[in-house]
């Protein structure tokens, strides 16, 4: 399974080395060699030395538009950019990873309607809750139970700065 990165900032980097590192160990466990085929930045310069063999430089568009990739990860942040880019996915067929909270609290109601419209899946585990796998358990592994509300620190930022004001008395 082809995939395309957009964005690699500190969460694209670090997305990218994962599935570059664990590549044989998702072979593994699932049966699906995921294989990354581009990566779409703002600032080519910035990371063309950076890109492993076989990782080509594209724009989002031609990451969007190629029929061999199956999944984009859109790893950008912002709304706009993102949106437009998730948007044209999801009409060409792709399934669409994203960790772009501000994207979804927006958006979310119209980009999922869309996703089921084309029949792609839409994944946002790592949006929510700092990447636990909360969205699962709750969707499949609680599926018997009627969850009437739900509390808890669900971001991480809020979680670190509630901690530090705790741990240092404010």
């Amino acid at each position: 399974m082809y995939i395309g990165i957009l964005g690699l900032g500190t969460v694209g980097k670090g997305t990218l080395a994962g599935l570059l590192r664990n590549q044989a160990e998702i072979l593994r466990r699932t049966g699906i060699e995921i294989l990354v085929k581009s990566v779409a930045v703002r600032d080519p310069q910035k990371i063309v030395d950076l890109l492993p063999i076989g990782v080509s430089l594209s724009t989002p568009e031609q990451s969007i538009a190629d029929p061999d990739i199956e999944v984009i990860v859109e790893l950008i942040g912002g709304v706009s950019e993102a949106y437009s880019y998730v948007i044209s996915a999801i009409q060409a067929g792709k399934h669409v990873v994203t960790a772009n909270k501000e994207l979804l609290a927006i958006h979310a109601e119209e980009i999922f309607s869309l996703a089921q419209k084309h029949q792609v899946m839409v994944m946002f585990e790592a949006a929510v809750c700092g990447g636990i796998p909360i969205i699962k358990v709750l969707r499949e592994g609680m599926a018997g139970n009627k969850i009437s509300s739900l509390f808890g620190i669900i971001n991480g930022t809020s979680n670190y700065i509630l901690s530090q004001m705790y741990q240092m008395g404010r």
